[in-house]
């Protein structure tokens, strides 16, 4: 979780509990569900208007480099 304070993740742990299992939250992807016609892949529905620390655009593009 160290991590956390180097980059945002696509979807993020809940972290402000204590007596259950944290659950999965929106961090750069705003929702995700599996792909309807391939049960193998995801959709991802990334938050809009983020920048890197250069100004660059966070999009799709971005998120497939950094895989």
């Amino acid at each position: 979780f160290t991590a956390y304070t180097i980059y945002d993740p696509l979807v993020a742990w809940e972290m402000d509990v204590a007596d259950r299992p944290g659950k999965l939250v929106p961090g750069l992807a705003t929702e995700w569900k599996v792909d309807d016609t391939d049960k193998t892949k995801w959709r991802f529905t990334l938050r809009r208007n983020v920048k890197f620390h250069d100004g660059s655009d966070f999009n799709a593009d971005a998120v497939i480099w950094n895989l």
